[in-house]
């Protein structure tokens, strides 16, 4: 049975090993825990995990802040993933990473996709849940 909670700092070796998982054959390397444990204990940041039986399979990492430009508050992903064979689970997350921004007062959800893994099937998970695609991130080593 699959269960949903919010991550504790407990919770680091789990974290770190799922988001290793989703930064392998990236060139983005390998997760630091410090930076984790920063988004775990952040008071505008929520990190919620999923549970098969008591084998972690995903996180959803985010973080609520207000528009430079605006009044908008907005919430931003800093990372999803799932185990491969979960299906549902990256529905259950982004549903309860919506409820908790707006809990916090956001009226907007931001979610990107900077591994360059799968970039057209998330598009299309995303598009499918009611986003709408407004811009393109682009990078370059210097």
């Amino acid at each position: 049975m699959i269960t949903y909670r919010r991550a504790t700092a407990a919770d680091l070796p789990a974290i770190k090993q799922l988001t290793d998982s989703m930064l392998a054959n990236t060139k983005l390397g390998l997760a630091a825990s410090n930076k984790i444990l920063n988004i775990v204990n952040g008071n505008n940041c929520n990190v919620d995990l999923a549970f098969d039986d008591d084998q972690c399979i995903g996180f959803m990492a985010g973080v609520v802040h207000e528009s430079m430009f605006n009044h908008v508050v907005r919430a931003s992903d800093l990372g999803l993933f799932v185990m491969p064979g979960h299906t549902g689970v990256a529905n259950e997350l982004i549903s309860r990473f919506e409820t908790w921004a707006n809990s916090r007062g956001a009226n907007q959800v931001w979610l990107g996709q900077t591994t360059g893994n799968r970039i057209d099937i998330t598009k299309r998970f995303y598009e499918r849940r009611g986003y709408t695609v407004v811009g393109v991130n682009c990078v370059k080593e210097i």
